[in-house]
């Protein structure tokens, strides 16, 4: 529930209870949003529980103990979008996908806080109104995420840098009978600590690490009243990466479509 409490301050909070498996779960959130001048608004958040975590491949089930604490600062304009965030995570232990690559691997049974600053946004950099009337604007946007464990903690499937871009191009002509996307992406994982090669065969609670990637991506669709063609061309430089050991990515993909949506 949430609502305001006096003039540019609202409040919410929520909670949740439930039966998972063999045990119970339950959540508790809530936060605050101050809208501020300059069309600034500035939030806050706190969540604290318990979560079930499922493997339904294996017929599993788990739990996981959190607290969540977090701050935003948003910047909102009609062409422009910026954001600051700043996040504290507190789990009481950390656990594996269960799935074909890490199945055997054991849960890290200790506490881990995990602290996160991310900055993002969206606008436009390059106008065409010049070459094309009333045109869109070329757009820059995307996010730069940095996060850091507690003093010597090892974190399961969580790189320190996170980052994603895109330079894209996205508008419509002759009456919206046209349609034209056009983007250029940028994706970055950070090295990141991963299950060893033996928790695919045998209990394993040991730790290894996999190298840090950068992805260039290209992405294309042009729409005619509503026939869709797209294509989609991954991994443009042919940079090999793995997310995990002795599993590693294509070189580059592919992918071409249509997609037509009518009515019989």
């Amino acid at each position: 529930v949430g609502g305001r409490v006096v003039g540019p301050l609202r409040a919410e909070i929520g909670g949740r209870l439930a039966s998972w498996a063999e045990f119970d779960v339950s959540e508790l959130r809530g936060g605050l949003s101050l809208d501020l001048p300059l069309h600034v608004t500035l939030r806050a958040g706190a969540a604290t529980g318990t979560r079930g975590v499922s493997y339904p491949t294996f017929g599993q089930a788990d739990s996981l103990g959190f607290t969540l604490l977090d701050g935003r600062l948003e910047l909102a304009l009609p062409s422009l979008t910026l954001y600051g965030l700043a996040e504290r995570q507190e789990l009481d232990r950390q656990l594996p996908y269960r799935s074909s690559f890490d199945r055997f691997q054991e849960p890290i049974d200790r506490p881990i806080g995990v602290t996160a600053l991310e900055v993002g946004g969206s606008f436009p950099v390059l106008p065409l109104s010049w070459l094309i009337d009333d045109s869109n604007p070329i757009r820059l946007g995307g996010f730069f995420r940095y996060q850091t464990p507690d003093e010597s903690a090892q974190l399961l499937y969580l790189p320190q840098y996170l980052a994603r871009g895109s330079l894209g191009f996205d508008d419509e002509f002759f009456d919206g009978n046209l349609g034209v996307r056009l983007a250029l992406g940028l994706k970055h994982r950070g090295s990141m600590g991963v299950p060893s090669a033996a928790a695919v065969t045998e209990p394993s609670s040991s730790l290894t690490g996999v190298p840090a990637y950068t992805f260039l991506d290209w992405n294309m669709a042009i729409r005619i009243l509503s026939v869709v063609v797209y294509y989609r061309y991954d991994n443009i430089t042919g940079f090999s990466a793995n997310d995990f050991v002795g599993l590693s990515y294509p070189g580059t993909r592919s992918v071409f479509g249509v997609k037509w949506t009518f009515l019989n």
